[in-house]
């Protein structure tokens, strides 16, 4: 099996063509090109890391194969292959077509996972890992299918159907003279216990700037995943310098209150963006006389009555009364937001003018305590 041939993405048979040809820049080949570094592993610390240990030796890599499902048939070839470009070659022969596919992925996702523990001091699980491959391959191939589909139907390329696509059809907008356009969009993985978020940056002629990702363990509720997107994206536009920017986003009702209100950001970062778009406000109503509003309110809107009796504004009222929750406290509570006292915990600061404190993981340990 040729590596040219394979039907996976261009940057891997780059990749796979790297590590065949022992021009990937493992430690022990950079110390042998005069570079000043260790020798050991990246992940054990214990062995030489050259092409065999990174890919086949480091027992942290067999936790990999093992939840790409390879392992088994890897482990059978280990004691008698004759180095590893001849192992890799024997594997590109032996294996069917979908597990050459999961092979490549998997080989791409190993050397990812050690440059990030290497560069950012990030060590991702190997459920992480295979999950990224697997749905970068997926991805890859949906998008290789749609275009063949399309250019079938259309007997042209994909940006051609797109001039016959659907005028009800969702599009990117490009930002204004001068401005950048930044994409933000949240996805919850349940059955690996975390979410990502990912950021895409682009100017004015459309032309790609910067792009960055970021993984978080827990299973928040789709706008909380947004907003900790819009998080990401606004400290990093930040650290970029960049202020004339519009992001956009699936959920953006609210986002500048969402920002500010939950600690996300503080003010004077807050204060050098601005939302460009946003769902209509909700309006809460007061009557002039008696208790009639006198108009058709829409859908979302509250008449003054109704915002009384909500239940908003009990927590908030309870909170101020009972636990004497005041403008300028921290309070902290150790509950999960998905539970009841999340969102009573959340009016009682927001509308008291208090400081919600958020910590990242389960109160049972020393962790919490030490946070609070």
């Amino acid at each position: 099996m040729q590596i040219w041939n394979m039907k996976i993405p261009q940057k891997i048979k780059v990749f796979l063509w790297r590590a065949a040809r022992g021009c990937l820049p493992t430690r022990e080949r950079l110390r042998t090109r005069g570079v000043q570094c260790t020798d050991r592993c990246v992940h054990c610390e214990q062995s030489f890391e050259n092409d065999w240990h990174v890919f086949f030796g480091c027992n942290k890599v067999e936790e990999v194969w093992a939840e790409a499902g390879l392992w088994s048939f890897i482990r059978d070839k280990l004691e008698i292959a004759d180095g590893f470009v001849a192992l890799f070659f024997q594997l590109l022969e032996l294996l069917s077509q979908h597990n050459l596919h999961m092979f490549a992925m998997t080989m791409w996702s190993i050397w990812k996972r050690r440059n990030d523990k290497l560069w950012n001091g990030i060590e991702t699980r190997p459920t992480v890992s295979i999950m990224l491959a697997r749905d970068s391959l997926h991805q890859w191939q949906l998008i290789r299918q749609k275009r063949q589909h399309t250019a079938a139907v259309t007997g042209s390329d994909s940006s051609a159907a797109t001039l016959h696509s659907s005028s009800n059809t969702i599009r990117w907008r490009k930002p204004g003279t001068g401005e950048v356009k930044c994409n933000v969009d949240a996805a919850i993985f349940k059955d690996h216990g975390c979410y990502g978020v990912g950021i895409c940056l682009r100017g004015d002629n459309c032309e790609f700037i910067a792009a960055k990702m970021a993984w978080f363990y827990g299973l928040p509720q789709p706008q909380e995943a947004e907003a900790c997107g819009l998080r990401e994206a606004i400290l990093w536009l930040g650290d970029r310098g960049l202020t004339a920017v519009s992001i956009e986003l699936d959920y953006l009702c609210g986002v500048s209150l969402v920002a500010k209100s939950l600690g996300m950001i503080s003010y004077q970062e807050a204060e050098r963006f601005r939302v460009i778009e946003a769902a209509e406000r909700k309006v809460i109503v007061l009557p002039v006389i008696g208790n009639d509003v006198g108009v058709q309110l829409r859908e979302h809107d509250l008449s003054w009555n109704s915002f009384l009796s909500s239940d908003k504004l009990h927590s908030a009222a309870d909170g101020w009364a009972f636990i004497d929750i005041q403008p300028g406290d921290v309070y902290c509570w150790p509950t999960n937001l998905g539970w009841v006292m999340g969102p009573t915990l959340m009016y009682s600061c927001f509308l008291s003018g208090a400081t919600l404190a958020f910590y990242h993981g389960t109160p049972l340990g020393h962790g919490f305590g030490k946070f609070v």
